[in-house]
């Protein structure tokens, strides 16, 4: 159950992550620094999991994670009968340096360990030539890859009915005419259209909630992640995080 949206920039992207959760699961830590070789990549971490729904890193690769209600659930051979974290991969792909490096990471899973996911990839360099967001959707049996459009949403509860008020809702708000400014996105992530429930972005149920806003800034100097834990209609304080941007050279040949 989550709502994630962005906008590409001139030199880089904006990417607005609203995590809805049982209100009986633990409360995430801020984002922290972490580091592996020369990538220092930003993330919040869940204690129960012990991995994240959302990573980036200074080199302008971004990952976001979707749980995929409607797939089917693998079987596992594991001993104990239990699957692994989905967010385990995303702390574990953080630190790739674009979505080619990704992909080759990719083929060293088994995918019948993990629920299915869909896994939004935010390659800096692919986007600034072209600006399609590339996503691997694992439903349980097959592994699919894919272009993505703005906004994508995950539920568990009556999931068609919340994609198409979520989906009529940001063409409303944000004008589908033209990409949304940061402003318009953050307003839509804090919005009750049509009311503060299952359906609005800004999620409330009796049994869950959202529970946090993220923000990832990239740009041509820096990239940020700013963490607003709670309701995003609460305004509580961000948490901000930043790292200087490092820019690959390519050598040619």
């Amino acid at each position: 159950m989550c709502t994630l949206t962005w906008r590409i920039t001139d030199n880089g992207y904006q990417v607005l992550f609203n995590r809805d959760e049982q209100k009986t699961r633990s409360i995430a830590l801020p984002p922290q620094t972490f580091q592996q070789d020369d990538c220092y990549a930003l993330m919040p971490i869940d204690p129960d999991g012990q991995g994240t729904w959302i990573a980036t890193n200074n080199h302008g690769f971004s990952l976001c994670l979707l749980n995929n209600y409607q797939g089917q659930m693998p079987t596992t051979v594991k001993e104990n009968n239990a699957l692994k974290s989905r967010g385990q991969l995303v702390r574990q792909f953080a630190f790739c340096f674009n979505e080619q490096q990704l992909e080759k990471q990719l083929r060293t899973i088994r995918w019948s360990d993990f629920p299915p996911f869909t896994l939004l990839i935010f390659d800096l360099n692919k986007l600034q030539r072209k600006p399609e967001v590339s996503a691997i959707i694992w439903d349980g049996i097959e592994v699919k890859h894919t272009k993505k459009e703005s906004p994508i949403t995950s539920s568990s509860f009556e999931f068609e009915k919340v994609q198409a008020a979520r989906v009529t809702h940001f063409n409303r708000q944000t004008n589908s005419q033209s990409q949304a400014s940061l402003c318009e996105l953050m307003n839509y992530h804090s919005s009750h259209e049509p009311q503060a429930g299952a359906h609005s972005v800004c999620m409330h149920r009796d049994d869950a909630q959202t529970v946090s806003l993220t923000i990832i800034n990239v740009d041509s100097n820096q990239v940020t992640m700013d963490y607003q834990p709670g309701a995003p209609c609460q305004h509580q304080p961000f948490h901000n995080s930043a790292i200087p941007r490092t820019i690959k050279m390519e050598i040619q040949p």
